[in-house]
């Protein structure tokens, strides 16, 4: 899959090894882990994502077929300080009811992008976007990890054909989730 870094058109195209540590090691990490990495075409910043409705679009927009999918695509999404669009990524495609998640793939790619907060999402296939215990599950083990690195991990949308479901809006997240992604903690300026 690839990763598209958004925003400032005259940024490097690519990252280089050295941004991420140093050697052969760190490069052929890079390499196997996001595979290309591409710039989005030059243009206007996408708008700041303030809302898990917004959120829902944005991602509908990058992958228009991910309510016809038939394997569940697992999404991470970095946002500046200001919920502006850094880059999004789909960091791994499952099966039709599952798709397993390495946090520490998660946190890798994180940091990999020039973010300091940061979503997931995954589709349900099935149409309903319930979540499953395995979501929740999965979720409290990313805003661990997304604690201990002092990351902001704003919100996890379960995106089916019925809708969406956002876990900042039913509360199920705790602490630095910003207003309108549930409500929660300070005003995102």
């Amino acid at each position: 899959e690839r990763v598209v870094l958004l925003g400032d058109a005259d940024a490097p195209k690519t990252r280089r090894a050295s941004a991420c540590g140093s050697g052969r090691a760190k490069w052929d990490w890079l390499r196997a882990e996001l595979c290309i990495t591409r710039r989005a075409p030059r243009g206007p910043a996408p708008p700041a994502l303030l809302t898990s409705a917004q959120v829902a679009a944005f991602l509908r927009e990058v992958y228009p077929d991910v309510d016809a999918a038939s394997r569940e695509r697992f999404v991470v999404l970095g946002l500046d300080g200001r919920n502006v669009p850094a880059g999004v990524s789909t960091l791994h495609v499952g099966s039709m009811n599952a798709t397993p998640v390495d946090v520490a793939s998660v946190m890798r790619l994180v940091l990999f992008l020039p973010a300091t907060r940061f979503m997931v999402a995954h589709n349900h296939p099935a149409g309903d976007p319930t979540p499953s215990q395995q979501d929740r599950t999965v979720t409290r083990a990313l805003q661990l990890a997304a604690d201990t690195l002092k990351l902001d991990f704003l919100d996890h949308l379960v995106l089916g054909v019925e809708g969406y479901v956002s876990f900042a809006a039913r509360g199920w997240m705790h602490g630095n989730t910003p207003v309108g992604f549930g409500g929660l903690a300070r005003m995102v300026l």
